[in-house]
């Protein structure tokens, strides 16, 4: 009986949405003309009739509502949880709709006063509801035509980065356009051309190598090296791939080029504003670093080259643990941060670097049970005020739940991973090997699920030329070099 009596309600809900539908679309009034012209109002109408149990009242403020939606300038976006509305009786007033999870509000004096939807919720529900399906449209466009993914981020252009030209511009000291060859310096592999500049009040001779200067070795062996190390070779691998090549360096000149040109990279990217989604991940990692007292013991033995050759899990290895974030959409690794410890780590500063980076409050934020990430959250991301974003903490993420779980920022764990493994731990925490690994995973390494296409791509930085360190590396320097001019 009960079931049966449940039926009816539901056929009867149905009978009065349909016959709703069908007095907008017959009536007599703008509202008819309005929705037969216009595809997309009528889309509108349909969705309407079936979202909202309606009442003589309630039919009323869905007119009002499409008449909202067919001036496209009512609505304004303000963040993607709130949006104003212009007032029809009073065009220089503005209402405001806030949504906070999953429940809607307004400053109405009807929603105010009723506590019920009006019409400036319903036309902000559906035009939500209508953004969001014209970018999941564009997003599956993309994919099939093989395109790089692109996140909502309100027509933010892409930033595209061109390699630096072969031959200077202009002369580095004063900047003056008028530049000749001023025959050759050095000899054999470190043999270079050399400009001298006209102005008569400069004249310098210079170098130019695009960000190599100083260097005596071939631009192909350092970005060759950079190439592999981040791929994950052996420094060892890395010699005897350049002796072959006909060049011959030591490990003291791989280990400092990855210093040198992360730390450059990583300063000249780390401002460049970037496209996010409204999802972030963040998790941590243990990696071995390397124990320097325990290595000069053994030196001290008459042991030479015992601490490069001892395992990672020997006594005397010290744990440490790479905290870091994820956008999960262009999966573009946001922050990171290394620490001793793991229990009590205070993860304030990692989502303050994650905000600071993004642009913006992601709405979700994913993580494992660990406290320290709610209680970022809490400080960080939670909304302070109701015009603030507001963000929701999803914890407790498992490999094995598949509604909660934490797969993308484990799946960048396992490529940490397989990277660190050679190097048979890391020098510091503040090793510039883990900076230029982020700066390599952000911007020069394809990602499958990208279909090829670099997380930096994704999020709307293009770089350009047939190798990204060398683009990055050119253009770094010139940065660099125009900070010292102004400073």
């Amino acid at each position: 009986m009960m079931g049966q009596t449940q039926q009816q309600l539901a056929s009867g809900a149905f009978k009065r949405k349909e016959r709703i539908l069908a007095q907008w679309k017959s009536g007599d009034g703008p509202l008819v003309y309005l929705l037969a012209g216009d595809g997309r109002l009528a889309r509108a109408a349909e969705w309407f009739a079936l979202r909202v149990c309606w009442s003589a009242g309630a039919a009323k403020r869905g007119e009002h509502a499409l008449k909202i939606l067919a001036d496209s300038g009512r609505i304004a976006r303000v963040t993607p949880h709130h949006h104003t509305v212009r007032s029809d009786s009073d065009p220089s007033k503005n209402y405001n709709v806030w949504q906070k999870r999953c429940k809607w509000s307004c400053d109405c004096p009807d929603h105010q006063h009723r506590k019920a939807q009006c019409k400036h919720m319903l036309a902000v529900m559906y035009y939500v509801m209508e953004r969001e399906e014209s970018v999941l449209d564009m997003h599956v466009k993309s994919a099939d035509q093989d395109a790089v993914v692109r996140p909502d981020a309100d027509g933010q252009p892409d930033i595209h980065i061109q390699p630096v030209g072969e031959h200077p511009e202009k002369c580095p000291s004063c900047d003056e356009v008028r530049i000749i060859k001023w025959g050759f310096t050095g000899e054999g592999e470190s043999r270079r051309q050399r400009y001298r500049c006209k102005n008569p009040l400069c004249g310098c001779t210079f170098v130019h190598r695009g960000g190599f200067e100083r260097t005596r070795k071939p631009d192909w062996a350092i970005l060759q090296s950079l190439n592999d190390f981040f791929k994950g070779h052996s420094p060892n691998d890395i010699l005897d791939s350049l002796e072959k090549a006909g060049c011959t360096v030591d490990h003291s000149s791989i280990y400092r080029w990855i210093s040198k040109f992360s730390i450059m990279a990583h300063e000249y990217l780390r401002d460049i504003p970037i496209r996010t989604g409204e999802r972030a991940s963040g998790d941590e990692v243990y990696m071995s670093a390397k124990d320097k007292d325990e290595d000069k013991k053994r030196d001290a033995k008459g042991s030479p080259g015992a601490a490069d050759a001892r395992p990672a899990e020997e006594p005397g290895d010290n744990k440490m643990c790479l905290f870091s974030t994820t956008d999960i959409q262009t999966r573009f690794c946001l922050a990171f941060e290394m620490a001793d410890h793991k229990d009590g780590f205070n993860a304030t500063n990692l989502l303050k670097e994650t905000k600071r980076r993004a642009g913006k409050v992601h709405a979700e934020f994913v993580s494992d049970a660990l406290p320290s990430y709610g209680e970022a959250h809490q400080a960080v991301f939670a909304a302070k005020t109701p015009l603030d974003k507001h963000s929701v903490h999803i914890s407790n993420a498992s490999l094995k739940n598949k509604k909660r779980n934490n797969n993308f920022q484990e799946r960048f764990n396992g490529t940490f991973r397989a990277f660190q493994r050679p190097r048979r731990g890391i020098p510091n925490p503040h090793s510039p090997i883990i900076t230029g690994f982020f700066v390599y995973y952000n911007f020069v390494r394809p990602h499958s699920s990208l279909n090829r296409s670099t997380p930096a791509e994704a999020a709307g930085i293009i770089i350009h030329g047939v190798d990204k360190w060398r683009t990055i590396i050119g253009n770094a320097y010139l940065a660099a070099r125009a900070t010292e001019a102004v400073q």
